[in-house]
């Protein structure tokens, strides 16, 4: 019955096989090859939304499953967004460390031409690379407009050419998500410029 149900649900059969091989006493996290091999999820990108959480400090983050090119497997691709005040915030992506990548860069687009590139930043875990990018309120506010938004990740070949991918991925739950995060950040300071001005800063 059990197994009747998993094929009209478009399911593998393997999945109840792997099931019967766990003790009760055990558990089996399926890994995304898993999900895909199964039929429960064959997307080869899936995300959610931008959402906020304030649980000690307060993030807007959004998590990235997407697959490899070349090869069945599949990688995890974390974004948060923190703030300093209400008007300085930092954009952190974070991705699996790609051992074989020579001059690696991130960039994001920047509401012009021109791609705003994110810097490297050290991490304690050496499975993962971390990148990192100052963004004011504005710059943050023109990404949440855009209803999709562009990754770009580039590599330097052993012959030295410049290989860039672009993958996009929903801005979907960003602009809620921004309403919420200024209200939990610290006033931005504000300093005496001269002949009676303040600018924030």
């Amino acid at each position: 019955m059990l197994m009747r149900y998993l094929v009209k649900m478009g399911a593998e059969a393997g999945l109840l096989v792997l099931a019967s091989t766990i003790r009760f006493e055990d558990v089996h996290v399926l890994t995304r090859e898993e999900i895909v091999r199964f039929g429960i999820d064959r997307r080869e990108l899936a995300e959610t939304r931008w959402a906020f959480e304030n649980v000690g400090r307060s993030v807007v983050h959004k998590t990235l499953i997407q697959k490899n090119d070349g090869d069945k497997s599949y990688r995890m691709l974390q974004w948060r967004l923190i703030c300093f005040n209400t008007n300085q915030f930092e954009l952190d992506f974070q991705r699996p460390r790609a051992v074989s990548s020579v001059l690696p860069s991130v960039a994001v687009p920047g509401g012009s031409a021109k791609p705003q590139y994110l810097m490297s930043a050290s991490v304690k875990s050496s499975a993962s690379d971390l990148w990192a990018m100052r963004m004011t309120r504005a710059s943050i506010q023109a990404l949440a407009e855009q209803p999709e938004l562009d990754l770009i990740e580039a590599s330097q070949t052993p012959d030295g050419r410049r290989v860039a991918q672009t993958a996009k991925f929903s801005s979907e739950g960003l602009a809620t998500a921004l309403d919420s995060l200024p209200a939990t950040c610290p006033p931005a300071k504000t300093i005496t410029a001269g002949a009676g001005d303040s600018v924030a800063k």
